[in-house]
């Protein structure tokens, strides 16, 4: 569940920040790298990908979409837990076949190293880990 909590926060962030990015002035861009919770060193994604204006439209389109069904379905106190992970999944399988469905298969090819990259580093035990030497 985590994994999938990363991978959608992943997702969103990266497509979210390049639109405003993309909208703002110099004066708000700057405003906007101040106050963004960005990790220091993380790159804008859309960039590596080369991404179009419409598909960074589409892109931010399928992500509020799925934030706002996401959110539904965690707050609809009818469904046990067993169906609202199921759910989720199902959320995430359609985001990501909307997100395929966008990018060419250049960009696709991309995404997927990029993501083995995140997992990667994900996996690697924190800088005050002493049981790695």
């Amino acid at each position: 569940m985590k994994k999938v909590i990363t991978l959608s926060a992943f997702y969103f962030l990266m497509f979210s920040v390049h639109s405003y990015a993309q909208n703002a002035t110099a004066d708000s861009t700057r405003h906007h790298q101040k106050t963004t919770k960005t990790k220091p060193g993380k790159t804008d994604v859309s960039s590596q990908l080369g991404l179009s204006n419409e598909q960074s439209q589409k892109l931010n389109q399928y992500n509020k979409e799925a934030k706002q069904k996401k959110n539904a379905v965690k707050n609809d106190s009818t469904l046990t837990s067993t169906q609202k992970s199921q759910q989720l999944k199902a959320l995430k399988r359609e985001k990501e076949k909307n997100v395929s469905s966008v990018l060419t298969k250049d960009q696709q090819t991309k995404m997927k190293a990029l993501k083995n990259q995140q997992k990667t580093k994900n996996k690697l035990p924190a800088s005050g880990d002493s049981t790695h030497t």
